[in-house]
């Protein structure tokens, strides 16, 4: 037994070993850090010159009209770069805009950094400045820093597909975005760039995804701050100074199982959405947290409509949760479709631990706000505060058609409260089910 032992624990090693070495080889040169280069200067660049392999392709900003937060007003700027190398990678780039009036004096700046360019890529970088209510930004300047070139093995871009501008009641753009990577890819940044009918760029603004799985795509959303004569929009994923690439279940021990995604469904009333999917935890000795979780809601023709996101702290061993939410609609245009999709960060050796029951819940009919109520069950000798509550509503035959969630303030140590949980249904539900789970809030007491 005890050589039988040894030789499993060499085996999962050497498996470890080959893993390293084959993300070395891969992911190293996208996320080299910028650090040791900070101190190197960025030149400035007019569309069409380069700084190395990095030129700058045009740039561009639109002045809000209307006042932002404490009387300043948003400017979008956005600007292209392409890497002019055909085989290697550009990586540890780093810009700068600096926004100034007619008279050069600096009224606002950004930078940040640009981590990854393809081979032959052309990049997007889109963001927004606050300048004070009578300031007027009369030109814009681009500084580049080229960064390294690296060879990669093979250079797929994070593609974007059905990319749709709304300019009211606020100005968002949203669109698909597709991981081509068999690996999932954590922290993105989607810049957004704003064209008039003359193609000049008017704007820019840019949204953060906490992750996409692998071969798999999700909707974003993301404001935009522009000049009021926007003719066309584009969007551009790419990769932060905190993106990490990983295997999918990367971090799952030998002989544990992943969490399941299991039934999602969804349902519509007016300009209201609801959803709910469910989750279950199949390991008997392993706990899962960090559970990062992204909502899209479809049009029929495949436009993203609406967006959800957010963190689950933990599912426990054998632990089966729902996750509900509700959502406000720009209209009514009818949702043809909403995909959930999970990405679990640790999995943790954890003893049997109960989880909370919420028991005997019905649906409440409310022209106003429906809803659906029960008795939730602290098993534990502590008061709990905080805790997250999410209702799923199924129809006669087992299909989700809704969903919702709160908040609850506390539950008395061995003891229950009311749960009353806000819900978005397409009909009136057969039966509803109520889920209690920990927030990075909660605390016991």
């Amino acid at each position: 037994m005890k050589k039988s032992l040894v030789s499993k624990e060499y085996f999962w090693l050497l498996v470890a070993f080959v893993l390293v070495i084959t993300v070395a080889n891969v992911v190293t040169p996208m996320f080299q850090s910028t650090a040791e280069r900070k101190d190197l200067p960025l030149t400035e660049l007019t569309p069409g010159q380069a700084d190395g392999a990095l030129q700058l392709v045009d740039q561009g900003f639109g002045q809000e009209e209307t006042p932002g937060t404490t009387s300043s007003v948003r400017v979008g700027y956005a600007f292209l770069v392409r890497n002019s190398d055909a085989k290697r990678a550009l990586q540890s780039s780093a810009y700068r805009v600096v926004a100034r009036d007619a008279e050069n004096n600096v009224l606002a700046s950004d930078g940040g950094s640009i981590v990854l360019v393809m081979p032959g890529q052309t990049l997007g970088i889109g963001g927004t400045l606050f300048v004070t209510e009578s300031a007027r930004v009369a030109n814009l300047s681009v500084q580049l820093r080229a960064g390294e070139l690296a060879a990669v093995r093979s250079s797929p871009f994070l593609s974007v597909e059905h990319v749709r501008y709304d300019a009211a009641p606020d100005a968002t753009v949203s669109g698909v975005i597709n991981n081509p990577f068999e690996r999932d890819i954590t922290d993105l940044r989607v810049s957004a760039v704003a064209y008039d009918a003359d193609d000049r760029i008017v704007g820019g603004g840019f949204a953060l995804l906490a992750f996409i799985p692998a071969n798999r795509s999700l909707g974003v959303i993301t404001s935009l701050n522009r000049a009021s004569n926007v003719a066309r929009v584009e969007l551009y994923p790419d990769f932060s100074d905190q993106s990490s690439v990983t295997w999918p279940n990367e971090g799952l021990p030998p002989g544990g199982r992943a969490l399941v995604l299991g039934q999602q469904g969804f349902g519509q009333r007016d300009d209201q959405l609801g959803y709910a999917f469910l989750l279950e935890n199949p390991n008997d000795t392993l706990v899962v947290r960090e559970i990062y979780y992204h909502v899209t809601a479809y049009s029929a023709a495949g436009e993203v409509l609406a967006t959800d996101a957010g963190r689950l702290e933990i599912v426990l061993p054998g632990e089966k949760l729902g996750i509900g939410g509700s959502l406000p609609l720009e209209g009514e245009e009818r949702i043809a479709r909403v995909e959930a999709l999970v990405l679990p960060r640790k999995y943790q050796l954890s003893a049997s631990v109960p989880p909370f029951r919420v028991v005997d819940a019905v649906y409440q009919d409310d022209e106003a706000q429906p809803r659906a109520t029960g008795r939730l069950i602290n098993p534990y000798p502590q008061r709990v505060m905080q805790l997250h509550l999410s209702a799923v509503a199924y129809d006669a035959v087992g299909n989700i058609i809704g969903g919702g969630h709160t908040a609850l303030e506390a539950v008395p140590a061995q003891g229950e409260v009311t749960a009353e949980v806000p819900i978005v249904v397409s009909a009136a539900p057969a039966r509803v089910e109520i889920y209690a789970t920990r927030t990075a809030l909660t605390k016991m007491e």
